[in-house]
């Protein structure tokens, strides 16, 4: 949903991103690459650093730009500092928790003129119309579909809020944590924190819908008896005096609808109960079970705990409802940089996974979404496919003790694991190091101007300092990028 930021937020967006994935950029880089003039991105920067912190992009007229992210932040502060600042987005929030605005009102709470206002609302609805939601103005309220609503507030808070800040008041939350927890206990399921935080964000969204009398259709499951023993009359009074909303099956049933409709499993022998029903779901089981097959054979992989994970794809599968991000797709970036040094099998999961499932039609967010799931939840998935890799070959040529060297080389097997092998040069001239070179990715030494015969070496000095080991892992990176 980038394009819901105005094109100006966006190239900001753009350049940010740019520099994350990347050291020092020289400015004549950005020029080409984001667009505009030194002085125009100049300008950008001023601006980004005003609302950035504690993220900063440092200049240097010898190395050009540098974002700068501290230990308590990340590239997820980006993003969230992106929604924090847009009044596009701000305007979505402000009328999702707040029905009662009139234009004018609202224009005066957003800083805004009225005509400016309306063009945002006329610019916003065809984008948000292809999720099949609206915002509508008389009176003023997001409308539309239900589902595609929380769906769409659901990452929407979740990019946004990513410290312990909460959009929802501590008696909101605090209230729906202990029902949520009863629930769980009665339906024998022990909540880790991650989960209970996803449960928590889906029923907290819908109760700010209900509570702001957007029904929906209404829902006529039968409650299992789980739920129903944990709805009992002191949740009920609580809910209505927290909330202000009078409970009954079909707003209880439309709270936990993701885990009822039929399209959830929490076991492998519910997940079988409910394909049994379904000959779709059959199916789709069918195609969980071919992919990890084939993935298994392709990559020679070990394959423990089977049943769980195809429960896990069987739910991510059936559990998303629409987008699966608002501007970062945390899915994507994640399978790339996991598996940016073995592309043989990011291709063969990924291809994999659109072969499984090719009758669906996914469409790449739903691709990555499942791929995700393979990576992190096949055990030792990620350990077994490094391990097939061919080793990065290092070079060690110094002119200092053989124990040094032995030392040096220990502390390299520690730093890079099992991914490459290196070996101490025993040669005794120049000429025939120059000659050995060529058996190595790279050589590492101490001796300084050393003629390594095009073979990419590092100068160190007795002993590697920070900014050696980020030259030696910089250096491995990219070779590790153009050999595999």
């Amino acid at each position: 949903m980038r394009d819901i930021l105005t094109g100006y937020d966006e190239k900001q967006l753009k350049l940010l991103e740019y520099l994350s994935d990347r050291g020092w950029v020289p400015f004549d880089e950005l020029t080409i690459e984001i667009g505009g003039t030194k002085k125009s991105i100049r300008g950008n920067i001023k601006e980004i650093n005003g609302y950035l912190k504690p993220l900063k992009i440092e200049e240097s007229l010898e190395r050009g730009i540098y974002l700068s992210i501290p230990t308590s932040a990340s590239i997820y502060s980006i993003y969230s500092k992106m929604l924090y600042r847009s009044r596009e987005f701000q305007m979505i929030e402000l009328i999702f928790f707040d029905e009662s605005f009139t234009l004018e009102t609202l224009s005066e709470e957003l800083f805004i003129s009225l005509s400016t206002l309306k063009r945002m609302i006329k610019r916003l609805n065809p984008i948000l119309e292809k999720l099949n939601i609206q915002i509508a103005t008389n009176p003023i309220k997001i409308s539309g579909s239900e589902t595609q609503i929380c769906n769409f507030m659901i990452h929407y808070f979740e990019e946004k809020y990513i410290d312990e800040k909460s959009p929802f008041s501590e008696t909101y939350q605090r209230t729906l944590r202990e029902w949520i927890l009863m629930l769980s206990g009665k339906m024998q399921q022990n909540l880790n924190y991650p989960d209970l935080k996803k449960v928590e964000m889906w029923i907290m969204v819908n109760l700010i819908r209900v509570r702001n009398g957007n029904l929906g259709e209404p829902i006529n499951f039968q409650l299992p008896k789980e739920i129903k023993l944990a709805t009992d009359s002191y949740f009920l009074d609580k809910f209505y005096t927290v909330f202000g909303i009078a409970m009954n099956p079909s707003i209880v049933a439309r709270l936990v609808y993701i885990f009822i409709n039929g399209n959830f499993a929490f076991t492998y022998e519910q997940m079988l109960n409910i394909a049994a029903a379904d000959p779709e779901k059959e199916k789709t089981v069918r195609q969980v079970e071919n992919l990890l097959t084939s993935l298994k054979e392709e990559l020679n992989l070990p394959l423990v705990k089977r049943d769980t994970l195809v429960k896990d794809l069987f739910n991510v599968v059936y559990l998303q409802y629409g987008i699966v991000y608002i501007l970062f797709n945390k899915h994507k970036y994640f399978f790339k940089k996991v598996l940016k040094d073995n592309k043989k099998a990011s291709s063969s999961i990924r291809g994999a996974c659109e072969d499984a499932f090719a009758d669906k039609k996914f469409d790449e967010n739903k691709i990555y979404s499942i791929a995700y799931v393979l990576v992190t939840h096949w055990e030792d998935m990620l350990s077994n496919l490094n391990r097939e890799l061919p080793k990065i070959q290092i070079g060690l040529f110094f002119d200092t003790d053989l124990e040094y060297m032995d030392l040096l080389k220990k502390q390299l097997q520690y730093f890079f694991k099992d991914k490459v092998e290196i070996q101490i040069m025993n040669d005794l001239t120049f000429a025939s190091f120059r000659e050995n070179t060529a058996h190595y990715d790279f050589v590492l030494t101490n001796i300084v101007n050393l003629d390594s015969n095009g073979v990419p070496i590092i100068t160190l000095p007795i002993y590697p300092s920070l900014q050696d080991w980020e030259k030696i892992n910089e250096l491995y990176q990219k070779i590790c990028t153009n050999k595999f």
